[in-house]
């Protein structure tokens, strides 16, 4: 049998109130050639009867298990199994309008793209059911522009911030980069499109701002809002970097967009993270940082900067904590020291 075009993959983990509406929405693709590559993530919910009911109702859905190692882990499992030549994300709680591929691969073809990426709307869960009844005509509120051609995934993510369940991408290209990073719980994906424009300095992107082609839910129980939970820890920050590790452990050239994007955002984050009690992730950051042998960025408040450029990172943030104390013991009150 032919390898399909593309290759849907959904992690799942304990999505039995959603993953119906997720997979019919996968099936009611006016494209046809797909495969929906369903990997459940030790779920302890009716998860994975639900997807042997759709596997054994369509060819096209396959489904896989594992014990339970993270979204990341789930992706590059469906990425690793995946036949088609091109691959779509989507969370198992999201939904696909009918027309989504054929439109992504339309704009993947005729752009000769590398990824097409497309606009999404979120919903409240509480306005699911018009969700679902609109899902095959409604196509979002248009706007004005036609489609972009983007040479930078940093650009794009710049203008954008896509997340890859709005891209579809050619499957060789994610394979070469190595898929997700399994170390993050959160800024995977960020750190996925650092790797990915490094990789490709070619690389061509078709951005469409119309139709839409992803309904987001928005709710406590989704999975994006289950991962963004762990916000004790500076995720952010560590997938900053892990970019700039493989930037520097790559040798790649340290152009004014990547000191942009990942250099001049790792230094400031790292302020953040030692404000914040993560001292010891903010100090193995700024080592990195100090590989590079850049300036200090500008950190947005003027004595801030002249201290980190006169003491370095850590004897600065020591001298700043002894500001906020003094200002907390005159001012009576916890002092809200700019964090940059």
């Amino acid at each position: 049998m032919a390898d399909p075009a593309a290759s849907i993959i959904i992690p799942i983990y304990n999505a039995g109130r959603f993953l119906r509406d997720t997979l019919e929405s996968c099936l009611a693709q006016t494209f046809a050639d797909f495969e929906v590559i369903a990997v459940d993530d030790g779920s302890t919910d009716a998860s994975r009867e639900i997807v042997a009911e759709f596997a054994a109702r369509d060819p096209r859905v396959r489904a896989f298990h594992s014990i339970n190692m993270g979204q990341c882990v789930s992706r590059n499992i469906g990425l690793a199994l995946a036949r088609g030549r091109t691959i779509k994300f989507l969370d198992h709680d999201d939904l696909l309008p009918p027309w989504a591929l054929a439109d992504q691969l339309d704009a993947l073809d005729s752009e000769n793209a590398d990824l097409a990426v497309g606009k999404m709307r979120r919903f409240q869960d509480a306005e699911e059911r018009k969700v679902l009844d609109g899902l095959a005509t409604d196509r979002g509120e248009i706007e004005p522009g036609e489609r972009q051609i983007y040479r930078s995934l940093l650009q794009l993510d710049f203008d954008h911030a896509p997340t890859f369940n709005e891209i579809l991408a050619k499957r060789e290209i994610l394979v070469a980069a190595g898929g997700f990073n399994p170390k993050l719980g959160t800024g995977e994906e960020a750190n996925l499109l650092v790797r990915l424009h490094c990789l490709n300095p070619g690389i061509r992107v078709a951005f469409d701002p119309n139709p839409v082609i992803l309904w987001k839910r928005l709710m406590d129980e989704s999975l994006a809002c289950a991962l963004r939970r762990q916000q004790d820890f500076p995720w952010g920050l560590l997938s900053g970097e892990h970019s700039a590790r493989f930037v520097l452990g790559k040798g790649i050239e340290i152009t004014p967009e990547i000191r942009a994007h990942i250099f001049d955002r790792l230094y400031p984050a790292a302020t953040y993270a030692f404000r914040n009690g993560n001292r010891g992730q903010a100090l193995t950051a700024i080592e990195v940082w100090k590989r590079a042998g850049l300036p200090v960025p500008s950190l947005g408040v003027g004595y801030h900067d002249i201290l980190h450029r006169m003491f370095g990172f850590g004897r600065a943030e020591r001298l700043l904590d002894k500001v906020r104390v003094l200002r907390s013991v005159v001012t009576g009150k916890k002092d809200d020291c700019p964090s940059t």
